[in-house]
């Protein structure tokens, strides 16, 4: 029997708002009363992630404009999406497969 495989999804929580200003963005919690402020890369990957690329397209791009493995660029974005995790940011839930 095949079980699939877990998919993991990242969303903002509704307290969450965000605004671009030039090369960064700015994201603020509203229920939390703090602000964060992401440049360069993760900026990149914010602003990219806001426009509902999907993460095959995502770790491509980071490919292409770093110039670095797919291993990685993989490696890269899980890393800040696990960043934001832990800040409140993002939020991370895991669905079960389905076979």
């Amino acid at each position: 029997m095949n079980q699939g495989r877990a998919s993991v999804i990242y969303s903002t929580p509704a307290s969450i708002r965000w605004l671009v200003d030039k090369d960064r963005v700015i994201v603020v919690d509203d229920a939390a009363s703090l602000s964060h402020v992401l440049q360069g890369p993760d900026a990149v990957i914010w602003r990219s992630l806001s426009l509902s690329q999907d993460y095959e397209r995502l770790v491509d791009l980071m490919q292409r404009i770093w110039g670095m493995s797919r291993p990685d660029a993989e490696r890269d974005l899980c890393a800040t999406l696990e960043r934001w995790t832990e800040r409140g940011v993002v939020r991370k839930e895991i669905r079960a497969g389905h076979g």
